[in-house]
């Protein structure tokens, strides 16, 4: 998760990019990013209400105790597998939104050199 997270903040270009789209992508980067920690977060609560939940269980402590550690892990760990679900998504949409705009690019491009070799003609 901490890779993808260091993938996806990276905007390839950016000079190139209008001021309104550098802020539309910003703002799509972000909301990546947050999700992204929100999952890290989730996973990293799961492990530690599982080392928890064996503490109390190891310690044979009363079974209250282990059941809401255990509880916390299970439901960190269900949070966690749901949100992981969402991952390949937001990594289409990343190179969606990368491939998108070399397209538009390009287009640019191939128009710039259409108009300068028509008036040229």
């Amino acid at each position: 998760m901490v890779t993808l997270m260091l993938f996806t903040g990276r905007i390839e270009n950016a000079s190139s990019l209008t001021l309104e789209e550098l802020q539309a992508y910003t703002q799509r980067i972000k909301f990546l990013l947050s999700s992204q920690a929100q999952t890290l977060f989730a996973a990293v609560l799961s492990a530690v209400f599982a080392i928890v939940w064996l503490c109390f269980f190891a310690l044979s402590m009363d079974q209250f105790a282990q059941r809401i550690a255990a509880m916390g892990c299970f439901g960190f760990t269900t949070v966690a597998l749901l949100r992981c679900i969402l991952v390949p998504l937001q990594i289409y949409e990343v190179h969606e939104a990368t491939l998108d705009d070399a397209v538009a690019d390009r287009i640019k491009q191939e128009q710039h050199t259409y108009r300068r070799n028509k008036l040229g003609e």
